[in-house]
Order: C-alpha cells, then sequence, then structure tokens
C-alpha cells in the first residue's frame, strides 16, 4: 500500500503569492528498500499559471541526482491534494535520503514553523527540512533552506518493496 508523508495534513498558508517561481523541497528517508510512483502536492487555493503546469521530481540529495519527474495536470483540484504518476518509478534504497521537489510558479503552500521529524509508516523527513530555489521556469534540485523551518507540503508517493519469501527443503515455502 502507498505511503506518504503528510497524510491530509492542511497548510497554514493554502495560497501565497509573492509573484516569484520556486522549488520547493522535503528531504526524506525510506527506512526499508521500495520504489517511489510519483508525487504529491496540496496546491494553492488559487491557480499557480493558467498555462503552464506545476512539476514534481524525485532527487537523490548525495549527488543531486534527478531521479524521475511528472508535470501535474492543468486542471488540478485547487486548495487539495493531488497526485501525480511517474511515467518511470524510481527504486529507492533504505537509509538513503531523498527530496521530493515541486517547481511552482508564482503561488505556493506553507506552513512557516512545521512540526519536523515526521515520520509516516516507513518513511521519515527529517528535522533539517524546508528547502527552496528561486527558479524562473525550472525544476531544480533546492540548496537553501528556509530559517523556519517551512514545510511547502512537498510529498512522495512511495511502494514499501514486498518482503522476501524463503523456500526451505522439501518444497514448503515460508514467507
Amino acid at each position: 500500500m502507498a505511503q506518504n508523508l503528510f497524510g491530509s495534513a492542511v497548510p497554514a498558508g493554502g495560497d501565497e503569492a509573492d509573484g516569484t517561481d520556486y522549488a520547493l523541497g522535503t528531504r526524506f528517508t525510506p527506512g526499508v528498500n521500495g520504489t517511489v510512483t510519483g508525487g504529491r502536492w496540496r496546491f494553492p487555493a488559487t491557480i499557480p499559471h493558467a498555462t503552464t503546469p506545476v512539476q514534481v521530481g524525485l532527487y537523490r540529495v548525495s549527488d543531486q541526482a534527478l531521479l524521475a519527474s511528472a508535470s501535474f495536470p492543468l486542471g488540478a483540484t485547487l486548495g487539495a491534494w493531488n497526485e501525480v504518476t511517474y511515467s518511470s518509478p524510481a527504486s529507492v534504497t533504505a537509509g538513503v535520503t531523498y527530496a521530493t521537489v515541486i517547481w511552482t510558479p508564482l503561488r505556493y503552500v506553507a506552513t512557516p514553523t512545521y512540526a519536523w521529524p515526521v515520520t509516516s509508516g516507513d518513511l521519515t523527513a527529517s528535522s533539517s527540512n524546508g528547502w527552496l530555489a528561486v527558479t524562473p521556469g525550472a525544476l531544480v534540485f533546492p540548496t537553501t533552506q528556509s530559517g523556519n523551518s517551512a514545510s511547502y507540503f512537498a510529498d512522495v508517493v512511495f511502494e514499501p518493496a514486498p518482503p522476501p519469501s524463503w523456500t526451505y527443503g522439501f518444497g514448503v515455502r515460508i514467507g
């Protein structure tokens, strides 16, 4: 069953606008191996841009490698969680830190001081969160941490790998 970090959480600021394009990220570490099949974001109450879609990407933090990306449809549901599936899901390794990053034109959501760390299922987002980059028109890896531990509600869709099954002598299968 798919896991994510924020569940149905609602940001304190549900319709922020300052005329800037941002890449907004949440760093997380899976506790088990698995696959990231997509991304989620709680859209602002007002459409970020009429003709430019919001993008989501999955990065490995150690080398800032982009592992998967997708665009949300222009008809996303405003003021609600939206989910998009990557065309090629990305395998992730337990204990390695990744970042889900949202690129949004002109509008975003935020909780200025979020209660980090967060653990949900097999995922943990440490207190080192609230990442952003000012970026016109492009999904990039954010390298600046907000000074107030903000959350921008960039979320992941994670599928844990099934446990291994073992076969012991005499054809008896366990697991």
